[in-house]
């Protein structure tokens, strides 16, 4: 991929970085006619303001960094950065377990409304259902007759994959039962799962990612490092820990790294407070990332969610989007500490 990249876009690869979208940014606003900048960046996103921020601190109006990182260990690696890749220095295969965790408790709360909770304890269930398919490929077998094949890695990267979108949670959960009855010879033969709109497109946004992330940030050389990391953080992290390091790898043989890549100050003082929100479990911007990235600003407030998913965007709640609008529109903060409930269950 690495070299592909290189093949198809060599020249642009060194100013495809973040500081060079922040200056991009501002000849937006300037294009538009404002004299400061009204932003609400989720994910990826947060990195980018949070540069735009300590750019251009006078001219912030109001920023939402939802779903947020840890500034300075995705820039420089907190002195890890020639050691663990990106992801693992944000620690999302944390994010990931929590919230697979969550994904299970929910589960039995929901009871019938949630397959996998079906005929036994999930916990059991899932370690069931992942050694089977370390032993052996799993085929699930659809009402239409169409099979799909579930290795151990598929299963894995299935789940963290689905852990965003909360919506999607009795998916997963059927997907889950279907895999695991298929692991004791039983077939549910359920209707098979249509792609969702963004996956009948073509989209280049793991290329993207690595592009930003490998060039952008201090980031391992040696393919070595990913290969003993690997094991080391599923050891840490069972199940997801090595989903962060293979995600990076490509970085092990990027040919080129950014033209003056942003790596600080992160606390300049900004003509406006910024206000970050995050999920209490999220499978790619941890709560401990967030309040690392908010310890880092020079001015913040930090508005917690109740809920699972990546993002607000994935998590409905009432409470928070009140306060998005209030900040957003009116420029008023939450009190400090405040949290916010979300609407429903995602079984409900």
């Amino acid at each position: 991929m690495a070299q592909r990249c290189q093949q198809q876009a060599g020249e642009l690869l060194p100013h495809i970085n973040t500081v060079n979208s922040a200056r991009d940014l501002d000849l937006l606003r300037r294009a538009v006619g404002d004299a400061k900048l009204t932003y609400h960046g989720l994910s990826y996103d947060t990195h980018l303001g949070a540069i735009y921020a300590n750019l251009f601190p006078r001219r912030i109006r109001a920023m939402v960094l939802d779903g947020a990182m840890d500034f300075v260990g995705n820039a420089t690696g907190n002195g890890f950065g020639r050691t663990k890749p990106v992801d693992v220095r944000q620690n999302t295969s944390v994010g990931t377990a929590q919230t697979f965790d969550s994904f299970l408790d929910q589960c039995v709360q929901a009871g019938a409304k949630c397959a996998f909770a079906a005929g036994g304890n999930v916990h059991v269930k899932w370690g069931d259902l992942t050694r089977q398919a370390k032993r052996h490929p799993i085929e699930v077998i659809a009402a239409d007759g169409s099979t799909t094949t579930y290795t151990y890695s598929k299963v894995i990267s299935d789940v963290a994959g689905g852990l965003g979108q909360p919506d999607t949670w009795p998916d997963l959960a059927t997907t889950l039962e279907q895999i695991y009855q298929a692991s004791k010879g039983v077939q549910l033969r359920l209707p098979a799962m249509q792609p969702s709109d963004i996956e009948k497109y073509f989209h280049s946004s793991q290329e993207a990612s690595n592009a930003i992330q490998c060039a952008d940030a201090l980031v391992p050389r040696n393919e070595a490092i990913y290969t003993h990391l690997a094991v080391t953080e599923d050891r840490r992290v069972p199940y997801f820990g090595r989903i962060g390091v293979f995600r990076m790898m490509p970085c092990a043989y990027w040919p080129t790294q950014a033209v003056k890549p942003y790596a600080g100050p992160w606390n300049r003082w900004t003509a406006s407070p910024i206000l970050i929100i995050n999920n209490r479990f999220d499978p790619a911007t941890s709560l401990e990332g967030a309040q690392r990235g908010l310890a880092q600003l020079a001015r913040g407030r930090l508005l917690v969610v109740e809920g699972a998913g990546h993002t607000t965007l994935a998590v409905h709640s009432t409470c928070a989007e009140k306060a998005k609008q209030a900040y957003l529109i009116s420029g008023v903060l939450p009190q400090k500490g405040t949290t916010c409930s979300i609407d429903s269950p995602p079984f409900s």
